[in-house]
């Protein structure tokens, strides 16, 4: 689809929010931008086999990240533009 809208071939996607945005603000800087509001706000997760023994491992970490702020950061990082 970027392809296509990069061609000239569209106007506008609509797609993850996420993804969008990251294109936003790298292979598409300057080409494209994003607007308006999020149009069904969603949550990732994280799928590991049942029995996993890096659930625990990964929720922890996850928890921490979010408590020293470092995930606010990443997502500033990589899907907010310069």
């Amino acid at each position: 689809m970027y392809g296509q809208l990069d061609a000239g071939r569209g106007d506008a996607v609509v797609f993850d929010a996420p993804t969008l945005q990251y294109y936003a603000t790298h292979a598409g800087e300057g080409k494209v931008v994003t607007v308006g509001e999020v149009f069904r706000p969603e949550n990732y997760g994280i799928v590991f086999p049942l029995g996993s023994t890096l659930r625990k491992d990964v929720d922890r970490a996850l928890l921490t990240l979010n408590e020293q702020g470092k995930l606010a950061e990443l997502r500033k990082k990589w899907f907010t533009a310069p």
